[in-house]
């Protein structure tokens, strides 16, 4: 199946797309010019277009994810060392955001009061912050890393 899918995939992943895109042109295509002006919110003819594209966006995670646990199922020996860099962003993340700052601030709470949809809550903010924190590491340690390698190319 692995070879199949490595010499074949992409032109089935592309071909899926443009069957799906011919389908939907042929559906919209000829009902656009019934789209009523006045209440343009009943407009149906894009549905399938729409479900089509949810559905092989969660076709594809679902196929990215599988195929990643089953190459590291059967490569196990080879597949640690990603395991571990894995566990290391996981622990990263955790140490940020259980040292997040959950209050809100006045900003926050201005920000809350003028919009209609914001809901901002200290779970929120502790994630957000959390995340940020682990941005801002992970590209100090990426640059750090291309700092060293490069001084160590140098002086080979």
């Amino acid at each position: 199946m692995y070879k199949f899918l490595a010499k074949n995939g992409q032109v089935m992943a592309f071909g899926l797309g443009l069957l799906v895109t011919v389908i939907f042109l042929a559906m919209a295509m000829p009902n656009i010019g019934l789209i009523d002006e006045e209440n343009p919110q009943n407009v149906n003819i894009f549905n399938f277009g729409i479900y089509a594209t949810i559905a092989l966006i969660i076709v594809a995670a679902v196929a990215m994810v599988g195929f990643g646990l089953f190459q590291v199922a059967s490569t196990f020996r080879t597949s640690w060392k990603g395991i571990l860099g894995f566990a290391i962003l996981v622990a990263v993340f955790f140490i940020s955001w259980t040292t997040a700052n959950s209050e809100l601030s006045s900003e926050v709470m201005a920000i809350q009061n003028s919009a209609i949809d914001a809901k901002v809550t200290g779970t929120n903010l502790k994630f957000i912050g959390g995340s940020i924190t682990t941005l801002l590491i992970l590209v100090v340690v990426a640059v750090g890393a291309f700092v060293i390698s490069e001084i160590i190319n140098f002086f080979k």
